[in-house]
């Protein structure tokens, strides 16, 4: 009883995810953009090693990219 139990929930459960991962209809790719993205702004990550074998930098970004009066900030990044 037990047995048959547990192999029913299963069951449902199989049933529920393969229900939600079904779709009706077709895909149709979003047109493509005529428009480039603006260039990175100079500037490059000084990699140093930091432990793990892992490696650390900062890399300097605007606050508002369209406000550059904005200031600047330093980002932490680790590779």
């Amino acid at each position: 009883m037990r047995r048959a139990r547990r192999l029913s929930a299963r069951i449902a459960v199989l049933a529920l995810v393969v229900s939600c991962t079904v779709t009706s209809g077709t895909l149709v790719a979003a047109p493509a953009s005529d428009r480039t993205a603006a260039p990175a702004p100079g500037g490059s990550v000084d990699w140093e090693r930091c432990g793990g074998g892992f490696e650390c930098g900062t890399v300097t970004v605007p606050v508002d990219h369209a406000d550059p009066s904005a200031g600047e900030l330093a980002l932490a990044v680790i590779r």
